[in-house]
């Protein structure tokens, strides 16, 4: 079996428009007028706005792969999904109780709920599994289509492999409420009492939480940084090692918690209450500080590098591969080769049909900003991932590893690189040729 790989670069270059000019101009000023302190910070503040859907029913769980799709479930075994537009409601083909939900993709969520329900989502409808549970299940998490875990009632895990569901030994007796894996080899699981169990890649081992209070939610964004949440404000903390207690700043029962780096978490509570957890980035190092002042408002176009393939096509373990197919890996790094720095860089990697992809994850080299630990994984619809790099300082780069299984043939992966921070900037568009023979 023999691999060639060719790229090919195409720069679309946008033209400028006098509106261009004008809303750089008044973004300037508004930034100008923050920084100096003539308008109040609130004046960017994001806002939630209420979408148009309405519901009698207690909504447990949502998940979203991209802005056009999302799955949300209730407590009479309803599931109503987003289209980018509107919600509308699916055949779940269920009236049981649903907890959770965890999508990876377009074409593939897992639902579950009350007496063991799961429900399976292949892309046009909703199927039941077979769990060989009675318990009631309250979390699930996905990695993969391989790879799922879903807990609930008297220490219930059950592990899905790409085809069955099958009980795990989970040294735990009392009720385990949400779950969160990272990969396939790194899961944490809580529940009641401040019961945590980890997940090794091959067994479920006890955790010492620090607190007896009954836990709610977990979410990981690395192994080693987690965060849980329970009854009376508790918030727990992993590092990579060990749990320690967080200060919250409020009783309120903590429903659900959701991080997306070490840097920023969001917790919810019965009361209504959210709590925030937003560690601010470290100051640039000493002689970066004029590219940063220039670069909050600078509108010269700020070039980033093509990706380049680096290295030969790495075959991975056969326990990696889809469908009969073994599993590639290559390595796309984009840098930034212009003087000053990219606050707000998008790449996007569209593939075609044929392609499955495993993962797609990027982490970045000489960074100055905390954003959390690295690698990040990327959101992928089915079709496109996109890897919310942030910025990228000026000689920085970032690389886009892509696991994919694909049969015998030639492939065209697109990939776009833009800097979302400044409107007219034309960005890179490649494509890189893959031909398996």
């Amino acid at each position: 079996m023999t691999f060639s790989i060719t790229l090919s670069l195409r720069k679309y270059i946008k033209y400028y428009k006098r509106f261009v000019y004008q809303i750089r101009f008044l973004l300037i000023l508004v930034l100008t007028s923050i920084s100096l302190g003539l308008l109040p910070q609130t004046a960017l503040a994001d806002t939630w706005t209420p979408d148009s859907f309405s519901t009698p029913n207690t909504l447990y769980g949502v998940s979203c792969v991209s802005s056009s799709f999302c799955k949300a479930v209730d407590d009479v075994g309803r599931i109503v999904s987003w289209d980018g537009s509107a919600w509308t409601a699916d055949i779940s083909g269920t009236t049981s109780d649903l907890y959770s939900v965890s999508c990876i993709s377009s074409s593939f969520c897992k639902v579950v709920g009350g007496s063991g329900t799961i429900r399976s989502w292949d892309g046009s409808g909703w199927a039941a599994n077979t769990t060989g549970t009675p318990n009631t299940l309250y979390g699930v998490s996905c990695v993969s289509s391989s790879f799922c875990k879903a807990v609930g009632d008297s220490g219930t895990i059950v592990s899905w492999d790409g085809s069955a569901w099958a009980a795990d030994s989970s040294n735990a007796s009392s009720s385990l409420k949400g779950v969160s894996c990272v990969s396939g080899g790194f899961c944490k699981a809580v529940g009641d009492g401040g019961k945590i169990v980890s997940w090794n890649g091959s067994a479920w081992a006890d955790d010492s939480s620090g607190t007896t209070n009954s836990l709610t939610g977990v979410s990981c964004a690395s192994s080693s940084f987690c965060k849980a949440v329970g009854f009376s404000g508790t918030i727990v903390s992993w590092d990579g090692s060990a749990w320690t207690a967080d200060t919250s700043g409020t009783s309120s029962l903590l429903k659900g918690v959701s991080c997306i780096s070490g840097g920023f978490c969001k917790a919810v509570a019965s009361s209504g209450t959210i709590v925030s957890l937003v560690i601010p980035p470290t100051p640039p190092p000493a002689g970066a500080g004029a590219d940063f002042a220039q670069t909050q408002i600078n509108t010269t176009q700020v070039q980033l590098s093509a990706p380049q393939i680096a290295g030969a096509l790495t075959t991975l373990p056969e326990g990696a591969s889809l469908s009969g197919n073994k599993t590639y890996e290559i390595a796309l790094p984009i840098q930034n080769t212009s003087p000053v720095a990219a606050p707000a860089v998008l790449a996007s990697l569209t593939v075609p049909a044929g392609v499955q992809v495993v993962s797609v994850k990027w982490e970045k080299t000489g960074q100055w900003y905390v954003d959390g630990n690295l690698p990040r994984t990327c959101s992928y619809d089915g079709r496109t991932a996109y890897c919310g790099i942030g910025q990228l300082w000026s000689g920085m780069t970032a690389t886009l590893t892509v696991r994919f299984s694909a049969a015998p043939g030639q492939y065209s992966l697109a990939i776009a690189v833009d800097d979302l921070a400044l409107y007219d900037a034309p960005g890179n568009r490649s494509t890189v040729q893959v031909t398996v023979n």
